[in-house]
């Protein structure tokens, strides 16, 4: 067998397959039976392959890549053959998992406390609870909660926060963030009213 000796699979990102073709030749003067082909790291695995060349022909068998970390992996090929030289042939094949893109993660700021749902006033203030457990994140990342209204502006890791409102209609803004990136402002409204008959 003549084979290349050292094989960059590629780079994917992890969970995502890279592949790449092997060229295979036979520099004998018989038929070459190719027998079973391994790796040594389960990330590696063969796809299109071959079972026989004849003398001269030269073929191709498709390595596959598919990293479960990120970084640089490593792994040795093995090809069996029919060759009465080298019957075992090992080749270094190595691949780099990349780091998958961060995705944005999604405010829910709660639904809306309108009309019969509006919160009964309790006097000159009125303590709610904000409840942003609806928010989201695609890569399941912590989260931070910035809750901003007529109480000001408020960061918390916690998905609920307790404000004091007075009477009246107040719109209230949750934007949440992963550590990297601000998610689109989620807005819900708040009614604080006396409805007492």
């Amino acid at each position: 067998i003549l084979a290349n000796h050292f094989q960059l699979v590629g780079n994917p990102v992890m969970g995502e397959t890279a592949t790449r073709e092997l060229s295979i030749g036979n520099r004998g003067d018989a038929d070459l039976q190719i027998g079973q082909i391994t790796t040594s790291d389960t990330q590696f695995s063969i796809g299109q392959t071959i079972s026989s060349l004849t003398p001269g022909e030269i073929g191709a068998i498709e390595i596959r890549f598919t990293p479960t970390a990120v970084g640089p992996s490593y792994a040795i090929l093995t090809i069996a053959s029919n060759d009465p030289d080298a019957p075992t042939v090992r080749l270094l094949i190595n691949g780099v998992g990349l780091e998958p893109p961060n995705g944005p993660p999604v405010a829910d700021a709660g639904t809306d406390r309108t009309g019969p749902d509006a919160v009964e006033c309790a006097g000159s203030s009125t303590e709610i609870t904000l409840d942003g457990s609806g928010s989201s994140d695609p890569d399941e990342d912590s989260l931070t909660y910035t809750w901003s209204g007529v109480f000001g502006s408020v960061t918390t890791t916690e998905v609920s926060l307790v404000v004091s409102l007075p009477e009246g209609s107040h719109l209230i803004s949750l934007v949440v963030n992963d550590g990297q990136i601000d998610s689109q402002p989620d807005e819900v409204v708040v009614e604080i009213g006396d409805r007492t008959p």
